[in-house]
């Protein structure tokens, strides 16, 4: 909205609803929670891949000094403990929002199938990981090892089903920032969060028929994938950009409420202008 006084209807609704700071202050937190993932994910990435490109990536021929295979194993370490602390902050933010969010479109609600998914989605994923392994990886070779996992029938099953609440739970939080909008009545955001959503779900079925192509061994050139990959980097920062304009959108909307008595005097005062003006 670009008027410098909210619609009255808009403005009584959100008179009531004391808890819209809360949910800005989720989402910051989950954008907190995600820089976290970021930047330990490079370091951590970083750590990894150093040792592989100083042996030249031949892993059979040539094997690991014992600095070198510190920093790969503190490599993976850091990934796994940087998955762990951004995926708690990430909750914690959406958390926050379930508490605080109301139930105007529905967003209390898809908040909370959000944050539902994505437990699922974590517990599968552990679980695969756990019961799922017909081989388990060798980590005292290295990367070479960690190729050689095989997963069962139940474990390939589960990491199917973790994949798919991973996409429900994408959608389901994308759905729940459109009914935020929706409650601020600003039209630009709910193009933008359709907008990624239209990016989003062909971009995942791509994903899968070409995952599902290398697979079955029918395909095998990599520049589909290079393509894909770009597709979901430009993705992730569009979901970033999202959550950051519709958190700035709540603050600013919220900041323009006024106490419904107010409207009462600008009605008055607009009808002795119109009084004035007509003799």
């Amino acid at each position: 909205m670009n008027q410098a006084v909210l619609d009255r209807q808009l403005n009584d609704c959100l008179s009531v609803e004391l808890g819209w700071k809360e949910v800005a202050s989720g989402l910051t937190k989950i954008l907190v929670g995600y820089t976290i993932w970021i930047l330990g994910n490079l370091f951590g990435l970083g750590l990894v891949l150093m040792p592989l490109i100083e042996v030249g990536f031949k892993l059979d021929s040539v094997r690991m000094r014992i600095g070198q295979l510190w920093m790969f194993y503190a490599g993976l370490g850091i990934l796994s403990v940087v998955g762990m602390i951004s995926c708690g902050v990430i909750m914690g933010g959406k958390w926050r929002c379930v508490i605080h969010a109301p139930e105007r479109n529905a967003c209390r609600w898809l908040i909370f199938l959000c944050l539902a998914t994505m437990a699922m989605t974590a517990a599968l994923s552990i679980l695969s990981s756990l019961a799922g392994l017909k081989v388990q990886p060798e980590f005292g070779r290295g990367v070479a090892g960690l190729t050689q996992a095989r997963f069962t029938t139940v474990g390939v099953i589960l990491n199917v089903a973790s994949i798919g609440l991973s996409m429900m739970y994408t959608c389901s939080f994308a759905l729940f920032l459109r009914a935020v909008a929706q409650c601020m009545d600003s039209r630009w955001h709910v193009r933008m969060v359709d907008l990624f959503l239209s990016f989003f779900v062909p971009l995942t079925l791509a994903s899968a028929f070409l995952i599902l192509k290398v697979v079955t061994g029918e395909m095998q050139m990599m520049k589909p994938l290079l393509y894909v990959g770009v597709g979901w980097v430009a993705c992730f920062l569009y979901w970033l950009v999202m959550i950051a304009l519709v958190r700035s959108c709540i603050l600013k909307t919220v900041e323009r409420v006024r106490a419904p008595m107010a409207y009462g005097d600008m009605d008055q005062a607009s009808l002795n202008k119109r009084k004035l003006s007509f003799g």
